[in-house]
């Protein structure tokens, strides 16, 4: 039974240690989280300020009218003015593309900081689960330790009963 006993008492060390590393493991899940949702905020910002400049661009385009780069282009009073509005609508064009590009880039950012803070999240949920697997364990064992150190202690006292017993035996 003392073997037993001191077999349990290193699980239970061990168990504490377990639970020591995933605490640790959750602390650093929590600073992974904290840190993903910064990322999060950051480009969902950006996001919102390049889908607001770009609507600010399209509403501009809206107000101007109807203009094309064909009624630009079409405007030009001579061959160096002709080539200076294709210069400005190839500028113009290029410059929306950008704007499309990066906003696009911006909705990917967004989506790739949620799905690595929805990652991290499961992840502390599965370590969490972990460590209440550990725990429910350490109760177990600490429940077992209790019931050998009882029959320890009761076979004690039944040792002392037949040691005084012997003795009073003896005597007579």
């Amino acid at each position: 039974m003392v073997v037993e006993k001191n077999i349990i008492d290193q699980e239970i060390f061990l168990l504490y240690q377990q639970i020591n590393n995933t605490n640790n493991q959750i602390a650093t899940y929590s600073m992974l989280i904290a840190d993903k949702q910064e990322e999060l905020t950051a480009a969902e910002e950006r996001y919102s300020t390049l889908l607001a400049d770009n609507k600010e661009r399209i509403q501009a385009m809206e107000e101007e009218g109807s203009v094309t780069y064909w009624s630009v282009l079409f405007q030009a009073n001579s061959f160096a003015d002709f080539l200076d509005r294709i210069n400005m609508v190839q500028e113009i064009a290029d410059s929306d593309h950008r704007r499309l590009v990066e906003l696009n880039d911006a909705a990917v950012a967004v989506a790739e900081a949620k799905t690595s803070l929805e990652e991290e999240k499961v992840a502390l949920q599965q370590t969490k689960l972990t460590l209440d697997e550990t725990q429910h364990e350490l109760e177990l064992k600490r429940i077992e330790a209790s019931a050998i150190l009882k029959a320890l202690v009761a076979r004690g006292m039944e040792y002392e009963e037949l040691v005084a017993a012997s003795e009073a035996a003896q005597e007579q």
